[in-house]
């Protein structure tokens, strides 16, 4: 009604990371392809973390420890540094899209993650979070 205009963010499914722009769709299909049945990259803006949150074909949840490591390394080149990985059961979707309800998803994802300084986060570590 005053006529000034409100960000809210972008629409593209880009982002800036590391000073260069990354196009997150992409890289969730790379997660796909490397053995994820579904994916998604998202930004908690309310604690400044990125999230990947991954559905692992196989339905590997219940692989021992070291074999879950093993696969969650194999994505971790395929992600942006100091992404938190969570290895889900499902991803929430809008039922009437079909498509990834990112909003639920931060929403999951900060729920289940305990807060983190900045001191604990190193560059170049995954961080890998199952539920």
């Amino acid at each position: 009604p005053d006529g000034s205009l409100e960000y809210c963010g972008r629409a593209d499914g880009f982002a800036k990371v590391g000073g260069k722009w990354l196009d997150l769709a992409s890289v969730e299909r790379q997660l796909m392809n490397a053995g994820c049945r579904d994916a998604a990259l998202v930004w908690d803006e309310q604690a400044k973390r990125r999230h990947a949150a991954v559905v692992l074909a196989c339905n590997s949840l219940g692989l021992a420890c070291q074999s879950l490591a093993a696969k969650v390394s194999e994505l971790q080149a395929l992600l942006p540094r100091d992404t938190q990985v969570h290895v889900l059961s499902e991803l929430p979707h809008n039922a009437a899209t079909g498509k990834v309800n990112r909003g639920a998803l931060v929403r999951q994802l900060a729920a289940a993650t305990p807060p983190a300084s900045k001191s604990e986060l190193q560059p170049g570590v995954l961080q890998v979070r199952c539920a």
